[in-house]
């Protein structure tokens, strides 16, 4: 990565800290700052029981939302459509690969992944989807399902604990080319690690 990418891939972090705020948790709004046209943006999320969508209006914009309760897409530069999946991760290895005991074994709840990220290509390169995840996945970290399970010998099962694991966002297990290129990108700026989103702490 040159000196330039580096430089662009820290003024890309768009999201104004500080701003995210929740409205009774159901519709939450942080703000936005365009990089290029330096327009501040109101960005939205709407939580209902298919998952939570991001979305940046236009400048202005009135906020139209479909009978389903998604934004309407010519209103937005760009969405996002976050879902849970339903089955737990267990780790039963330690960072170098070698067999855990089963005492310390964990299983860490179900991935979100988005299946439809979309930013109008006028808007394109200036972070838009990226603070779209950095909110969603801020959003996510506060959730109680976060949280991991441990082994109980008492009773032979896993049971829940109080350990949130926060970093639950990863790839869909089908992109297209956009998509493996955003991750790539996630990955070599280190806004993931293991291609799980990080959790920015400071919005």
């Amino acid at each position: 990565m040159t000196a330039f990418d580096t430089a662009w891939a820290l003024m890309k972090m768009p999201v104004v800290p500080g701003s995210l705020s929740t409205d009774g948790a159901t519709h939450p709004l942080a703000l936005f700052d365009d990089p290029i046209s330096g327009e501040r943006l109101p960005l939205h999320v709407r939580n209902d029981a298919n998952g939570l969508t991001g979305y940046i209006l236009e400048q202005g914009g009135i906020e139209r939302l479909n009978e389903g309760g998604t934004p309407k897409i010519e209103d937005t530069r760009s969405e996002a459509y976050f879902s849970q999946g339903s089955d737990y991760e267990t780790i039963f290895e330690d960072d170098e690969g070698n067999d855990l005991p089963i005492e310390d074994w964990r299983e860490l709840p179900p991935l979100w992944t988005s299946q439809d990220t979309n930013t109008n290509i006028l808007y394109q390169d200036r972070g838009y989807a990226t603070a779209l995840y950095d909110v969603i996945a801020n959003l996510i970290s506060k959730y109680p399902a976060t949280a991991a399970r441990k082994y109980d010998a008492a009773t032979r099962q896993m049971i829940d604990t109080d350990s949130l694991h926060n970093e639950r966002i990863a790839p869909a297990d089908q992109q297209l080319r956009d998509g493996v290129g955003f991750w790539e990108n996630a990955e070599r700026t280190g806004k993931s690690k293991d291609y799980r989103w990080r959790v920015r702490d400071d919005l």
